[in-house]
């Protein structure tokens, strides 16, 4: 797949942002993602995680700071991000039928790789499928897509050993930038850079 840029930066300065209950949950969060890179972000439960990842896609609205994509103000999706949320979205038709929804074009072996046969893609309601196999298409669709940046939040929830081998593997042997949010520290030693998120705030961990 050609891209219109070959290089994908985000910048994210003095990020504020205050939940209605009035708790603040990110404070003066200064970050920088750039490509290529395989991020890591950690952090408690309530700490502001998947807040930041919202207001990074555009899914919150940003109270306080500025979030620039290469040095551009706007938001982006597209080819050039995927956010493959923590909680699984359930729909009522079959993972092709998802694929052309999403205007994605897998082939059976990017589904097949994760242990997914044929037959569950064409034939089985979404719906139907287990946590576990619910997972495995998503990240099919994920890494398949090869979006500049992936964006992945807790992605080893509900898989199996072979399905989490996979994911690492499928993290190593990216050339774009990937940011993973998890409690797993399987990922620990494969990332490049680790931030760490406690009560809003942004730690360099490595």
């Amino acid at each position: 797949m050609e891209r219109m840029e070959p290089f994908m930066r985000i910048a994210i300065e003095q990020l504020n942002m205050t939940y209605p209950t009035g708790k603040q949950a990110l404070r003066d969060v200064d970050l920088t993602l750039e490509s290529p890179n395989l991020i890591g972000l950690l952090g408690p439960n309530g700490a502001g995680k998947t807040t930041l990842i919202r207001v990074i896609t555009g899914l919150l609205p940003l109270h306080e700071g500025i979030i620039t994509f290469n040095g551009d103000s706007s938001s982006f999706w597209g080819d050039t991000l995927f956010y493959m949320p923590q909680e699984d979205i359930v729909f009522n038709m079959t993972t092709a039928e998802l694929c052309e929804m999403l205007r994605r074009k897998p082939s059976i072996s990017d589904f097949e790789e994760w242990g997914l046969t044929e037959s569950l893609v064409k034939s089985s309601n979404i719906s139907d499928l287990s946590g576990g196999e619910r997972k495995k298409v998503y990240l099919a669709i994920a890494f398949s897509s090869n979006p500049q940046m992936l964006i992945l939040d807790e992605p080893s929830n509900s898989l199996d050993s072979d399905a989490k081998e996979t994911l690492c593997r499928k993290l190593i042997e990216r050339s774009d930038t990937t940011l993973v949010i998890s409690h797993d520290d399987r990922f620990d030693g494969l990332m490049c850079n680790i931030y760490r998120l406690e009560e809003g705030e942004i730690k360099i961990e490595k």
